[in-house]
């Protein structure tokens, strides 16, 4: 019998009691229909009248725990839905870790042992390529030269983020490449005017790439796939300290680990230069502005700074400043304890060596790049803006 739940996100009973017993589960069943149902069911222990069942659910590492109320059948027969389509959205190929936990008429507590699932996107046929033990490559659409293009290019990408950051970099990674930029939003539920190209989820060892099978793959490989594997190696270095990271440091990374880099960064830089509106380093540490060209400009900005520190600091340069990040220092000292210098003077040294820039110029356009941002972000009257740069509190 298949009925609508209700999520339960505040239930003292379900969420903390004690277990006097173990609860005892047979025939477990999990079976589901990709971005709209998932269906649990278990038979649980023969003999006992239970009152109450809830299966306790979490998608992926460290996800939020979801309290699910499961109905009870004849025989001790439990069954529980979560509907995607008023539930949080679940990422395709993550783990989901749920056990069952049941009251009875005794008053008796007893709670499974976790159990897991893999939350594949069943609507397709996927084909795999392992070219290491650590390393699994999967796709729906193209040939298995396809396959293989994108299996190089994720070895590649591998043994770059080790030679740039020094990081050992030899967990297990999963890939899973969608043909369309289109169906990868749709499968990671991203909306949005961005046209998101990949996503990496760390903590579980994934990414997810879109990769159109056609004459222009080999470059969208050559970016797509090192860069969002670049993400994943970088969390399995760091841990949860990834999170401390700046945002160009992050991005910055895993452009430089690019096979080749993109091609159209230079001119945007030098465009942006052109009419003074480089975004400042510091507004980079934040998240990325959403506004697609700020968004655009902030990568190419990103990579090019990050080359820049492999190039005059090498990898134990930017291993250290991204350790040193990820120990917590602030975004103007992170790079202090290496180079001596501050992420603006550091900035200022780039783009004397990227651009010719003068000190005057360097002033100038750092008010511009706050202004640019203002407009293209809406934060507020312009004047309060420059304001705040005069005073320092910008």
């Amino acid at each position: 019998m298949r009925w609508v739940v209700t999520l339960f996100l505040a239930m003292s009973w379900a969420t903390s009691s004690p277990f006097q017993q173990s609860l005892q589960l047979d025939d477990v069943q999990v079976r589901h229909e990709f971005g709209q149902w998932i269906e649990f069911q278990a038979q649980a222990n023969s003999g006992l009248d239970f009152t109450q069942m809830h299966l306790i659910l979490s998608p992926g590492s460290g996800g939020n725990e979801v309290v699910l109320p499961a109905e009870i059948e004849d025989g001790n027969r439990v069954i529980a839905v979560y509907d995607l389509s008023t539930q949080d959205w679940i990422r395709p190929f993550l783990e989901v870790t749920y056990r069952y936990r049941g009251l009875t008429a005794s008053g008796d507590t007893l709670e499974s042992e976790p159990l897991t699932f893999s939350y594949t996107d069943n609507r397709f046929t996927w084909q795999s390529l392992s070219p290491d033990p650590t390393l699994a490559i999967y796709w729906y659409e193209g040939d298995l030269e396809y396959g293989q293009e994108i299996a190089n290019a994720a070895q590649f990408g591998r043994g770059r983020f080790r030679e740039l950051t020094t990081f050992g970099a030899d967990q297990s990674v999963r890939l899973y490449v969608y043909p369309s930029t289109q169906a990868l939003q749709a499968a990671l539920s991203f909306g949005g005017a961005l046209q998101i190209a990949g996503h990496a989820a760390g903590p579980d060892g994934l990414a997810w790439a879109a990769v159109p099978p056609g004459p222009g793959q080999t470059q969208t490989i050559n970016e797509a796939i090192p860069h969002e594997l670049a993400h994943v190696l970088l969390y399995q270095s760091l841990g949860e300290s990834y999170t401390r990271l700046p945002a160009w440091l992050n991005e910055g990374i895993a452009s430089a680990v690019e096979l080749g880099g993109n091609p159209n960064f230079p001119r945007y830089l030098e465009e942006a230069y052109s009419r003074d509106s480089l975004l400042s380093l510091s507004t980079l540490c934040n998240p990325f502005p959403t506004e697609q060209a700020a968004f655009t400009l902030a990568y190419a900005e990103s990579d090019s700074f990050v080359r820049y520190l492999l190039e005059e600091y090498g990898p134990t340069g930017l291993a250290t400043i991204t350790q040193s990040y990820a120990y917590g220092a602030s975004c103007e000292d992170g790079p202090q304890p290496f180079t001596g210098r501050a992420l603006s003077q550091l900035e200022a040294d780039w783009l004397r060596v990227r651009f010719g820039a003068s000190d005057i110029s360097i002033s100038l356009g750092a008010v511009q790049g706050w202004l640019l941002i203002a407009l293209l972000i809406g934060i507020g009257p312009l004047v309060a803006i420059v304001q705040r740069i005069r005073q320092g509190t910008g």
